[in-house]
């Protein structure tokens, strides 16, 4: 079987790298991407708010951000308090159902709900837990209700959404957060170290030399050189020197993007400032998803003195930093044609639906992609998988030859057997992820989830980083691969390959 890249990119929809004049890059967890000790101080923060502001039990500042429970791409039920992870087609996971921190039962599921199927009137009450920031969203949810049912108190589920996602949203807005990153950039931030540099530290000088001496003889020299700098400088460098136009799209405040970025490549420009330069527009603060459909107007920031102008913004001024706005300004100011550009964003609904609805091209940066698909390319995964299969095979041959009037005693022993043999595949595969609800784009059963069916919309190529577009040519056509059924980075063993003895 083949094994996929994890550094690869996979296409929803034809894309030709030469029609691409335009990259537009968010900033949180596309061209930064973050520790888990950011979800931690997350948690930490929004706690506290919870019961200082809120009057929420002073036990509740005991809690700790547990970093094995979420997941991207959860569903949390205000009417019932569940956490919930949905396949492609709309039904709970069997095994992806959590009041509190209490997994529920098939049974219970079925209770609560009536089916595993989310209708369309129970939908409306689902909020989709969908970018990195609502991994301590949803551990923080999770243990709330837990601590409620413990307590044996009263509550509505719907009250402690709004509160927690009050208190999330409060710990952006006051910038606490922000602070705390750039207090200490190197416990939040995670600097794109190239395979390359960490090797030269663990060889010695004499192979170094020999090895450099035959690079030199290659015409990848200059490829070579580029990834003993930041993957992410050299990524932006390439597009410009391609005359690519180049802006930064994001709902952060500057100082903040600006700390980062400075932390990011200061080792490899000399001019801690010059980063600005390798964009066209920079543009912060800018409320999306808002921004696609609100006529707000753009305003100049002044860097030194920390306002803004208030002169109308007509044109885009090198080097200059920019506030608010609105798409339709946007593209009046920049004449920028929709399919000229690609928008990158790890948030689904916030950074993509609205440009895909525009007519961008857009790719989503899901930076747990490399790791599920390492998980993917394991031989006991692999084995798992197939083992999986086969029962299903085994199990729809015995349905189907063997009417249930007929069913000895033989016949139901051999149906819980296989039935057990398939749930003891199912949690291996789900420990090999995420101990509670499995991979981040699968269910138990190999069926794509719902975070892929979004995915699916409004993404036309996803990968994991930014910079693994260094990886294809600056003219590649990036085509849906001919046989794929739904996402296009998922090899699914078949039970053919493997002979029952």
């Amino acid at each position: 079987m083949p094994k996929m890249n994890p550094k690869g990119i996979y296409v929803n929809k034809n894309l030709r790298l030469d029609t691409i004049q335009v990259y537009g890059f968010d900033y949180d967890y596309t061209l930064a991407h973050y520790s888990e000790n950011l979800q931690s101080l997350i948690y930490d923060l929004a706690k506290k708010h919870l019961v200082n502001e809120l009057k929420y039990p002073e036990s509740c500042l005991q809690f700790e951000y547990d970093p094995t429970f979420p997941i991207r791409g959860l569903y949390y039920d205000r009417l019932k308090g569940c956490l919930l992870k949905l396949d492609f087609f709309g039904s709970i996971e069997t095994d992806g159902c959590f009041f509190g921190r209490h997994k529920l039962s098939l049974e219970k599921i079925k209770e609560m709900y009536g089916t595993r199927h989310i209708g369309r009137d129970q939908a409306r009450g689902l909020v989709g837990l969908m970018d990195f920031f609502c991994f301590s969203e949803a551990c923080l949810i999770a243990d709330i209700v837990q601590h409620f049912v413990d307590a044996k108190l009263d509550f509505d589920a719907s009250y402690v959404y709004e509160d927690v996602n009050h208190a999330i949203q409060r710990v952006h807005r006051s910038g606490l957060a922000h602070k705390e990153i750039i207090a200490d950039p190197h416990k939040y931030l995670v600097k794109n170290v190239s395979s390359i540099s960490l090797t030269f530290s663990i060889i010695s000088m004499e192979k170094i030399v020999s090895f450099a001496i035959e690079m030199l003889q290659k015409w990848y020299f200059k490829f070579f050189v580029s990834f003993l700098q930041s993957q992410l400088l050299c990524f932006l460098k390439m597009l410009k020197q391609k005359g690519k136009k180049l802006f930064l799209l994001t709902n952060s405040p500057y100082s903040f993007v600006d700390g980062g970025m400075r932390f990011m490549l200061e080792d490899h420009s000399g001019d801690r400032n010059s980063w600005r330069e390798l964009f066209d527009v920079v543009i912060a603060q800018a409320n999306k998803p808002s921004f696609y459909t609100s006529d707000h107007p753009f305003r100049c920031y002044d860097i030194e003195k920390d306002t803004l102008a208030f002169t109308a913004v007509d044109r885009f001024i090198p080097n200059q930093v920019y506030y608010h706005g609105c798409l339709k300004s946007f593209l009046q100011i920049t004449k920028w044609k929709g399919p000229e550009v690609i928008y990158f964003g790890d948030h689904l609904f916030s950074d993509l639906r609205g440009p895909a609805k525009a007519g961008w091209r857009t790719a989503a940066i899901i930076h747990e992609l490399e790791s599920e698909i390492e998980i993917q390319n394991d031989e006991s995964y692999r084995f798992q998988q197939a083992k999986f299969h086969i029962i299903q095979e085994l199990l729809g041959k015995v349905h189907a030859t063997v009417v249930s009037s007929k069913r000895g005693t033989a016949c139901r022993a051999l149906l819980d057997e296989l039935n057990e043999q398939r749930r003891q595949c199912r949690s291996a595969m789900r420990r090999m992820f995420n101990r509670s609800f499995g991979a981040t784009f699968l269910t138990d059963t190999g069926r794509e989830s719902a975070f892929s069916y979004h995915i699916h919309q409004y993404a036309d190529v996803y990968t994991s980083k930014p910079e693994n577009f260094m990886l294809y040519p600056p003219k590649a056509w990036l085509h849906v691969p001919y046989d794929i059924k739904i996402m296009p980075h998922h090899v699914k063993v078949p039970s053919s390959l493997f002979k029952i003895w």
